[in-house]
């Protein structure tokens, strides 16, 4: 399946460029992809370590590499943490998940989260903050999804957004949207 027809261009270019990395299997390998030939998807993108579980399966995440506009949308740098530890506690679960159904599926997948907040002490008007993620497999046996290969863009109503770890208090709800490709 495709990405969706208003997909941002850069989701566009990050796909192409892992399609292209693939040579047949159903994911490129972590030294199929080096992030020096993509230098204008730098700041956007994310390469997770899958943290095994006890059973198999993935428990967690571990960021190897963040680009800077990712370290700038959470508010933090972010290279050697945990994604359950990224402090946006209403985004860990669903975000845990998209990742997971990536490993146990094999498949990319294009999340839209919908974060809604309430700004007290502004009339409660509130405003949208979307962070829009595309989720790519990465294997080194050709059959174990051990990495993800991920670009992170954010849209918003809103002139200047607080970082993501910054929002806990403003949170009116999150919508998601997993579309498997």
């Amino acid at each position: 399946m495709p990405l969706p027809p208003t997909a941002d261009r850069r989701f566009v270019d990050l796909h192409t460029y892992w399609e292209s990395r693939r040579r047949g299997s159903f994911a490129p390998a972590r030294p199929d992809i080096d992030p020096m030939d993509i230098p204008g998807l730098l700041p956007m993108v994310v390469l997770l370590d899958v943290v095994p579980g006890p059973g198999g399966g993935a428990a967690d995440f571990r960021f190897r590499l963040v680009g800077t506009w990712i370290d700038r949308l959470f508010g933090r740098p972010l290279t050697g943490t945990l994604l359950s530890e990224a402090r946006v506690r209403e985004l860990g679960g669903p975000a845990l998940d998209a990742c997971r159904s990536v490993v146990a599926d094999g498949h990319p997948l294009f999340a839209e989260f919908r974060i809604r907040l309430g700004r007290p002490g502004q009339d409660g008007r509130g405003g949208q903050v979307e962070a829009l993620a595309l989720l790519l497999p990465l294997s080194r046996d050709g059959q174990t999804v051990d990495m993800l290969l991920a670009g992170v863009v954010q849209r918003t109503d809103m002139p200047d957004p607080p970082p993501l770890s910054a929002m806990g208090g403003l949170l009116a709800g999150v919508d998601v949207s997993l579309r498997p490709l």
